[in-house]
């Protein structure tokens, strides 16, 4: 009698096994991308940063060819580059307008300064979505997160102006819209846990 044993474990892909690396035409694109970005961001252009760039973004791309796929990698390639540029927009008028407001409050009306510690649920499409919400909060001025986990956000706000905009949800949804069409996720603001003040 043949055994039904046979076909399970030659099928089913493993999940610890080996992924694919990428194609040399993609590490080169993700090299010299790199490699544009590092001359933009250092300004330099003599020997030693130039090559200093190239061992940099050499070594970036045979660390990311050696790290295994993220959950979502599939789903992150799938996403529509108008909706990252129109986010990326949007975040830098939020940064503007933030900085803006923080100068303000700190030159001419530090009666508004109220530092406090929000903590929020907001569950975003997936692990990406949630990197992507955690450093906007901390790029707009007036807000750091401090922590994330199981979807709960923990996050210094500077007065309750940067408290309220942070709860409004605005930027919680337009993270989402990014990965995934449909209702936006909600946010519940969650009491702070002792101890996470000292």
């Amino acid at each position: 009698m043949p055994s039904s044993s046979t076909n399970t474990s030659s099928d089913a892909p493993s999940s610890s096994g080996p992924i694919r690396s990428p194609g040399w035409l993609r590490r080169v694109a993700t090299g010299a991308g790199l490699l544009l970005i590092w001359i933009f961001l250092s300004g330099k252009l003599d020997a030693f940063h130039l090559s200093a760039g190239v061992m940099a973004a050499a070594l970036a791309v045979w660390l990311d060819s050696r790290l295994p796929l993220l959950e979502s990698a599939e789903k992150f390639k799938r996403l529509r580059p108008w909706r990252w540029v129109i986010y990326f927009v949007w975040l830098l008028g939020q940064m503007l307008v933030s900085a803006v407001y923080v100068a303000k409050v700190i030159l001419w009306r530090r009666d508004l300064l109220n530092p406090r510690l929000v903590r929020f649920r907001c569950v975003q499409p997936d692990l990406i979505a949630t990197t992507t919400l955690a450093n906007s909060i901390t790029l707009t001025p007036g807000t750091l997160t401090i922590s994330v986990e199981d979807d709960c956000y923990l996050v210094h706000a500077l007065s309750e102006r940067t408290a309220e905009d942070l709860l409004s949800g605005e930027m919680q949804a337009r993270v989402a819209r990014i990965f995934v069409d449909g209702p936006v996720p909600e946010v519940v603001e969650l009491p702070v846990e002792e101890g996470t003040t000292s």
